[in-house]
């Protein structure tokens, strides 16, 4: 099977979106304190500037 037809995923934000995304697609309750917590050092580190 061909990866020819599979678009490019760009982020429009990936100085936080990668953590967001693995915060909500998180499915072990004891990862997602964890990653909850990435996800928002990761945007109010975005915020900041």
């Amino acid at each position: 099977m061909s990866n020819q037809n599979v678009p490019e995923i760009r982020l429009l934000y990936p100085e936080w979106q990668v953590e967001y995304t693995e915060a909500l697609l998180e499915a072990d309750p004891n990862r997602l304190l964890g990653r909850l917590r990435a996800a928002e050092a990761a945007i109010s580190k975005r915020l900041e500037f």
